[in-house]
């Protein structure tokens, strides 16, 4: 065989050659590709419906906590015990809860739940403060509305931001707890949980309380009054 001949066969089969490996190469590819966006999907999908089951089990865990709170306060049948189920339950939805009852000029501290010692607990059972010295309770009970605002001292006075250990920085939600126009208390809220962790305040969750709280305890009212007649 000429030398000629044999460099235009070695051409041949190397054309030959990188032609049937490049078409190989395309076809695994192509393969590799539909094998990828197969396995992708797949996880995809896998992680759609794992997030579905745990946002339904965390709304039906959230209906129940809420179920559970709510005859908690119903199975209340004096205001006092009313009151204490309130405060316990909205603690569930929050760092700490304490309710601050109205007795004429003064707010005086029913009880707090939540992240709070035992030595806190008792100070603020003990606590008795003019409502004019804290501004943002007496904005509350004035005006029947809901207020959010600071832990500094010239909106809650020194002594309740003392007590909680609150500074400047906190944010708290104050609610009214109301019989028609006369608010009997002012439930306190905020995100400090245990050892500093923030528990974010659930207000829908906790507003559904205040009012199933308020309704219970017209009801209550009435059902002694009807047994009194």
């Amino acid at each position: 065989m000429s030398p000629d001949l044999a460099q235009n066969l070695d051409e041949l089969l190397d054309r030959s050659l990188r032609s049937k490996l490049k078409e190989m190469a395309d076809e695994l590819a192509g393969s590799l590709r539909e094998e990828c966006s197969t396995l992708l999907d797949s996880a995809a999908e896998q992680a759609r419906t794992e997030a579905r089951a745990e946002a339904e089990s965390s709304s039906g865990d959230a209906v129940d906590s809420l179920a559970e709170s709510a005859r908690r306060i119903r199975s209340a049948q004096a205001v006092t015990e009313i009151a204490a189920a309130l405060v316990e339950s909205a603690a569930g939805y929050c760092g700490r809860a304490a309710l601050f009852i109205h007795r004429g000029d003064r707010a005086l501290g029913f009880r707090a739940a939540g992240a709070v010692s035992p030595e806190m607990q008792l100070e603020f059972q003990k606590l008795s403060v003019e409502v004019a010295s804290a501004p943002a309770i007496e904005q509350v009970m004035n005006r029947l509305e809901s207020r959010e605002c600071s832990g500094d001292e010239g909106e809650l006075g020194g002594e309740i931001a003392a007590l909680l250990q609150l500074s400047p920085e906190d944010r708290v939600l104050l609610l009214p707890v109301a019989l028609r126009d006369k608010v009997l208390a002012v439930l306190y809220l905020d995100p400090r949980g245990h050892e500093g962790e923030q528990q974010p305040v659930q207000t829908s969750a906790i507003e559904i309380l205040v009012a199933l709280t308020e309704a219970w305890i017209e009801a209550v009212g009435n059902r002694r009054k009807l047994a009194a007649a």
